[in-house]
């Protein structure tokens, strides 16, 4: 029995300091600070890294064309952001920030009728076609945060002024593979690359930000929201990138780019191959007139998230579950919307503190960031006056080729204040 009542007065007090703590899903750690995040990946969905970096590569395009039916996906990402924020008030529950930042994403993928014919072949002189899809996006933003609690409810509202510095995609573009009975072979096709920017692409010299950032830069807006139903859950909502002023990009640049390869498979087998340096045709960016348009209108992705911070253990702090999902909505400025994703993210986070002060983390997080799934492992180190953050992650648009380095990924973090 004494055992039970030293139990039970040890639960109480521990849910009592839970209920009494700061309902918050992300502490502040310092007064003022100003900082740099960094992030940047590479992915595919089919090669690992140790099938690569070997003495032999050996490729089996029959295995690839059976368990891939989308074709292979390349993705690339990069961002970065500096920002100085101010927390006040007790507790340093008001928050004011302002960052500027850049991020970009370029995506597209080998179709999957190459695969099929490269793995298993295809019917003598009859020709097979395929669409090809390339996209890539590059925005620079300025946003000012204000938060704030209300009571118990957090509240935060971020107006953001973006410049579309570039929105790329092909358009109308095929390619046919013809093969007869005594081996020959022909490839030929043509990507038909679209792409709005703020300048002329073949020059860039006279590019003004500030004049560019008035006269062309979209506005959108970020509200976000999170409550403490429980003294071990909180719960977030927010809606970022509402859009009321959509970015505009002046020119548009056709970019043409070829390909014509002949040759016969048995020259293959002596060592001759194809001169792919001549086969595949790009033009010089310098000899390709930009065309003014009367404005394209471009606004970022939508996206409605949901979010949690778990402490189940009474509410200690030391291990926290989070959890989120986020429903994209990418727009552009011809048809509204372009494309329906969803992403998520899973995070254990576990926290070493002296007092209040939370000194070290360690993170492992499983999440889809831009309709790719990472698998990632960080740290995070607070020293007062200076915070490290790093984190590095495997990452594929294949759920299960992300655990098996199909991709890289590494995010950096450094703040400074007090």
């Amino acid at each position: 029995m004494r055992l039970l009542r030293t139990i039970t007065v040890l639960l109480c007090a521990a849910v009592f300091t839970a209920a009494s703590a700061s309902a918050e899903m992300e502490k502040a750690h310092r007064f003022f600070e100003i900082g740099v995040d960094a992030d940047a990946g590479v992915s595919n969905g089919w090669f690992r890294a140790k099938d690569i970096f070997t003495e032999t590569v050996v490729i089996d395009f029959t295995k690839m064309a059976d368990n891939l039916k989308k074709g292979l996906p390349i993705d690339m990402n990069a961002g970065a952001v500096t920002f100085l924020a101010l927390n006040v008030g007790p507790g340093k529950k008001t928050h004011i920030g302002f960052s500027v930042g850049v991020e970009g994403t370029a995506s597209g993928s080998v179709p999957q009728v190459v695969l099929d014919l490269i793995g298993k072949g295809n019917s003598l002189n009859v020709p097979v076609s395929s669409d090809v899809n390339v996209r890539s996006e590059v925005y620079a933003s300025a946003t000012v945060d204000i938060g704030f609690f209300v009571k118990k409810l957090g509240i935060t509202i971020s107006p953001s002024v973006f410049v579309p510095v570039l929105y790329a995609h092909s358009r109308d573009s095929q390619f046919s593979v013809l093969s007869d009975t005594d081996g020959a072979y022909s490839v030929s096709g043509q990507l038909n690359l679209t792409a709005y920017t703020i300048a002329p692409l073949n020059d860039m010299s006279n590019l003004s930000w500030m004049q560019d950032m008035i006269n062309i830069g979209g506005l959108d807006f970020s509200i976000a929201a999170e409550y403490p139903i429980l003294p071990f859950l909180d719960v977030g909502l927010s809606i970022r990138n509402i859009p009321a002023v959509s970015g505009k990009l002046n020119y548009k640049t056709e970019i043409p780019v070829s390909v014509n390869i002949e040759g016969n498979a048995s020259d293959m087998f002596e060592g001759k191959f194809p001169d792919f340096g001549n086969a595949v045709q790009i033009p010089e960016l310098s000899g390709i007139p930009s065309v003014p348009v009367s404005s394209y209108g471009v606004r970022r992705p939508l996206k409605i998230g949901l979010a949690a911070a778990v402490r189940p253990l009474f509410g200690w702090k030391w291990f926290t579950v989070r959890a989120g999902t986020d429903f994209c909505f990418r727009l552009n400025g011809e048809t509204g919307l372009d494309m329906f994703y969803f992403d998520y993210d899973l995070m254990l986070d576990l926290m070493g503190s002296i007092g209040s002060h939370e000194l070290a983390a360690l993170r492992l997080a499983t999440s889809r960031e831009n309709e790719v799934f990472c698998q990632s492992v960080g740290i995070m180190l607070n020293l007062r006056v200076l915070e490290l953050n790093v984190a590095v992650a495997s990452q594929s648009a294949d759920f299960l080729k992300s655990f098996q380095l199909a991709g890289l990924g590494a995010k950096v973090g450094v703040r400074v204040g007090f």
